[in-house]
Formats: structure tokens, sequence, C-alpha cells
């Protein structure tokens, strides 16, 4: 059945208007003024969806997230079902699952395809992936090379924590993919600097969350992202630079473009509006916030803010990776190195980015569009079909209430998490609708409406984007 979605604010690529959108074959069909279609009419299989007052968008494409994740010891909540439930209520259609380094004696091909396995019976979302390197040896650069070409191009390391890559390894990986059409996203980092710090601390001061935000001090990150771009501009390959939370890291961004390298830059809402203030309280309280990097100074958001607004921030994503309180993140709660790190926030991220930031007038309409979707979308070589309202388009939509009003609670939330970062902030706007390829998923009232298997994994080729 064909459907119609009438009379919303469209905010398309050719501009935002006032506009119907016929849906037909799951992709958009139609962008314009259909008021002579109706139900009954000749043409009849119709369903007309109605978005008077509403703002329609293009689905939300978190571009980092993971899904059964496993670290120090534990396994992050959600699993492809929930946590793409999540997303959709969220008005996110595509998500990008960030895998871990395969165990010993497992192949990254075997690894990836039971990973398809469990995405394939369970997600209600599109989901793509993207891979985690542990060593660059010979036997892993022909698996990337060969997993390239079936359509799993993104690849990421980092070079700091546990699993810190060395200087040559990452070259030795930054010129596999350079060849094979490949991606790298980095996580900033560096061994020495983190070793550094943390063995400065007592057994009592990692006993205390207070110290927590003292972990991974900012002059860390900024050193590994300048540090990754040197090395990027070195193999001639551009790089995707996750989860940036200073003003000082993303200077150091401005500096490598400035000298010619290629780099995308993400964050994410919890370095836009939680501070590492939260680490004050302590105990279970500050266990809500225990991620890498840490919150920081409230004085990073009006730089991150701003970066976002005028494009040295591309992307913001959810970097989702939901631990418990309660039997989890308290278990190692006398040692806060030992902590599962990680936050749930795959459903908040586009109803905070819209609350926050259009409502807040940060960011214009279009632009919040652009980092929530367009841009990720490009980035993963998905766009046009996602991150776009436009004819041929996918038809992945989204219908915002503008003028709903309410507060983030992890009791409206479809999570499987014990808690939300941002219980009780005020929110400006809701999502009333979520459409995947032109199917209903999600609706105010209704809840989820999709069912398991209903999401399609998505192979991405260096021929079809950058």
């Amino acid at each position: 059945m064909r459907k119609l979605i009438r009379g919303g604010t469209v905010v398309a690529g050719s501009g935002i208007l006032e506009s119907d959108i016929l849906i037909d074959g799951g992709a958009i069909a139609g962008i314009g003024d259909f008021r002579a279609l109706r139900v009954g009419a000749p043409e009849a299989d119709l369903e007309i969806i109605d978005a008077q007052g509403c703002i329609v968008v293009p689905g939300g494409v978190d571009a980092h997230t993971h899904i059964c994740f496993p670290l120090k010891g534990f396994i992050s909540n959600d699993d492809y079902w929930s946590g793409t439930c999540s997303a959709v209520a969220g008005g996110t259609t595509t998500i990008a699952v960030f895998l871990p380094p395969p165990p010993s004696g497992e192949s990254l091909a075997d690894a990836l395809h039971k990973a398809r396995e469990s995405g394939d019976a369970e997600a209600l979302a599109d989901y793509c992936f993207q891979q985690t390197l542990a060593d660059a040896s010979d036997a892993t650069l022909a698996a990337i090379r060969a997993l390239v070409a079936e359509g799993y191009p993104g690849f990421k390391v980092f070079l700091g924590s546990d699993t810190a890559m060395s200087d040559f390894n990452a070259l030795r990986i930054m010129r596999t993919l350079k060849d094979c059409g490949g991606q790298l996203l980095v996580n900033g980092g560096n061994p020495g600097m983190e070793r550094f710090v943390t063995e400065a601390f007592s057994a009592e001061e990692r006993a205390s969350l207070a110290n927590y935000g003292r972990n991974r001090p900012e002059l860390i990150e900024a050193e590994g992202l300048s540090r990754a771009a040197f090395l990027a501009r070195l193999a001639g390959i551009p790089i995707y630079a996750v989860h940036v939370s200073s003003a000082l890291a993303l200077a150091e961004i401005g500096k490598a473009r400035a000298e010619g390298c290629d780099i995308t830059a993400e964050t994410c809402p919890h370095y836009l509006i939680l501070s590492e203030e939260k680490y004050a309280a302590g105990g279970a309280e500050a266990l809500k916030f225990t991620l890498n990097p840490p919150l920081r100074s409230r004085l990073n958001f009006e730089p991150l803010w701003k970066g976002l607004a005028d494009g040295a921030l591309d992307i913001v994503a959810s970097d989702h990776c939901p631990f418990n309180i309660i039997g989890q993140k308290d278990q190692a709660s006398s040692d806060f190195m030992r902590i599962p790190n990680g936050l749930p926030g795959i459903e908040p991220r586009l109803p905070l980015l819209y609350s926050e930031g259009v409502r807040g007038h940060r960011l214009s309409l279009r632009r919040f569009v652009e980092v929530t979707s367009t841009n990720p979308a490009k980035y993963l070589r998905l766009y046009p079909r996602k991150g776009e309202i436009a004819i041929g388009s996918d038809a992945d939509l989204v219908l915002i209430d503008p003028e709903a009003k309410g507060l983030f609670s992890r009791s409206t939330l479809h999570q499987r998490n014990d808690y939300t970062p941002y219980e009780g902030i005020e929110r400006q706007g809701a999502i009333r609708m979520t459409l995947i390829r032109g199917s209903i998923v999600y609706e105010a009232g209704r809840g989820i409406v999709g069912r398991k298997g209903q999401g399609r994994y998505l192979p991405r080729f260096p021929a079809s984007g950058r």
C-alpha cells in the first residue's frame, strides 16, 4: 500500500517547505502537493498520515553504537532488538554497530558474519558495521582487503587504552585501507601519557569517583588526535575522529585540516550538555557518568556547539554502550579503572539535539538534520539512499511534534538499562512517528509497532561514496 504523509514541514535537500510526501514501494515517490489523492479515489490503495503541525525529517543515522559489546568482563545490555527499538523510538532508522576485536581463534570474517546472523534475526532498524582492530598482522591486513570487497569498509583503531595500536601498525592499516578503499576511524589516546596519569593515583583515589574525570585529561585526547592526523597525512588517507569531547581536541583537528588532513569529526550529546561536575556526587550517582573520554568542564559546551553549527564538527553520534548501575558498574566501584565505561544514549540522541540545538537556538533546522542524518549517511556511503528526503531515497522518515514538552526519564525509554544519564532534563519536542522504508515502526501512544528482523544489513562499497 502506498502512503501519503500530508501537510508537514518537510526538511528536504531542496529546502524546507510545507509539502506532502508520497511513498511507494518503500521509497519516496513524490514531494509536493498531493491533495488530489484521497482515500476512496480511483487510485484507492493509499494510507494517509496526517503530519499537520509536525516537522518531517529524514530518519536519523547513528554512526557510533555498541550492541552486546564485551568490556572489562561485562557485556553491554542492549541486543539488536532492544537497541534498535530504542533507536526507532528516538527517530533513528539506521545504526552503525561497532564490533570488538574477535576472540582468539576467530577470524575477522567469522566475527562479522556471526554478528550479521544476530542482526538479521533481531534488528528493527537498518544497520551496518564498523570493526575494531587489535593487530596489524599480515593475516589481518589480508582480511581487511577481503572484507572491504564484501561491503564491510569501516575499521577502528585505538591509539590509547588497553588495545592501543602502535604508530607503525596504525600506518600499516592506513596503507592497506587506502589501497583497497576502506575507511579508518580513530580513538585518540596515548598509552604512555595514560599510564603516567593513572599510576599517579593512589588506591584510595582510584576508589573515589570524584577523581574519575582526571583519568583521561583533555591533553591526552588532543595529542592522540593530533598524532593520528600526522599519521594520516603520511599515509595519505582520510580519518574519522570518534567522540570528540573537548575544545582542545577540536582545535587540534582544526590545525590538522588547515595542513591538508581530511578529518571527519564526531561528538556526542553528553559532551554538549553534561559536565564533570556529575562526578562530585560520588557513589551510584557518579557511576551513571563513567565513560571514556570522561565528561569535561562545562567550558567546552560553547566551543563544541559552535563547532557543530559552523562545520568544525560534522556528526553527532550516541556512542551508545549501556551498562547497568546494579550488577555491572557497581561491581568494580572500588577501582574506577575497572568500571565498564559507557553510557546509554541511542534513543535520546535525536530528541536531545532537537531540543537543545534547534529549540535552544544553537542549530538551524537544516544543520540539525545534517549532523544527525545527512552527514553520517554520507560518511557511511549510504547517501542519498539514507539521510535525505528526495525522490528515490528510502522512505525513512520521522515526524517531530515541535510543541510537545516533557522530561527525559528512564521510565519512558525503550532501552534495557536501569538508568538514563539525562534523567529529569526538560525536553521541547517529541517523536510522533518513525517510518523505515515506508513502514511505521514506532508511533507515540502505540509504542513499537515493527517486528524483529525487519531491519536490513546495509553493505557499503567504495564506488558508492567517499
